[in-house]
């Protein structure tokens, strides 16, 4: 689509989709257990990342677990929701967020200094088709490698673009907050911090916020 009007990013929370963007889903039906489906939003995550990096020519960073940025601003989004039970997933519903080109849009006050815009940063110009092409070629990629050999390549390609790993971070979970440093994230996608007193703890939902130094 061009635009959404009722987007929503992780959380429920609203996400901002105006004119000029590329708002797309793609409905999965992976051969995974819900706990696995972590490791399927990093995969889509690399896809968007490696489609920007195609099409634009510049480098993108990933934010676990499903913040696609340039230069530390949040370029895209993506979020998966699933329909399934605890021993099997019958499918998953892919949404995929770009702020392509927004630039005739005011940009809301709370995001001026976190969102960017790829025609912004991309060293050419940049095409919604090819743009959601190059993302589905990179997706059905990733996607079958994830069937046909495990999520070793996935889990390499996102730790090459991770903005967070060996930073302070907040975690905060549904009962409870934890701070420490971002060490890896583990086969199944969860993000594995350290926690002072406390040891590894292992995150597979949350809201990561970096801490930023005094």
């Amino acid at each position: 689509a061009d635009r959404q009007t009722a987007g929503r990013g992780r959380m429920r929370r609203f996400w901002w989709s105006p004119p000029g963007g590329l708002w797309m889903s793609v409905v999965l039906r992976p051969r995974l257990l819900p706990a696995q489906l972590p490791v399927l939003t990093l995969a889509v995550a690399v896809a968007v990342a490696e489609a920007m990096e195609i099409v634009a020519g510049r480098p993108v960073g990933l934010k676990w677990p499903n913040d696609v940025e340039i230069d530390g601003r949040k370029v895209a989004g993506i979020l998966l929701e699933m329909a399934g039970q605890p021993d099997g997933t019958e499918y998953v519903i892919a949404g995929i967020g770009v702020n392509l080109d927004v630039r005739d849009e005011p940009v809301p006050e709370e995001l001026r200094d976190r969102v960017t815009w790829l025609a912004r940063e991309a060293e050419r110009p940049v095409t919604r088709n090819r743009l959601a092409a190059t993302i589905l070629d990179r997706l059905e990629r990733h996607y079958d490698g994830l069937h046909r050999t495990g999520p070793d390549a996935v889990l390499g390609a996102w730790r090459a673009r991770a903005t967070i790993l060996g930073e302070r971070v907040r975690v905060i979970l549904p009962t409870e907050e934890v701070a420490g440093v971002a060490i890896d994230v583990d086969r199944d996608g969860a993000l594995l911090v350290e926690v002072p007193g406390d040891g590894r703890r292992r995150v597979l939902a949350g809201d990561v916020q970096r801490v930023r130094p005094l």
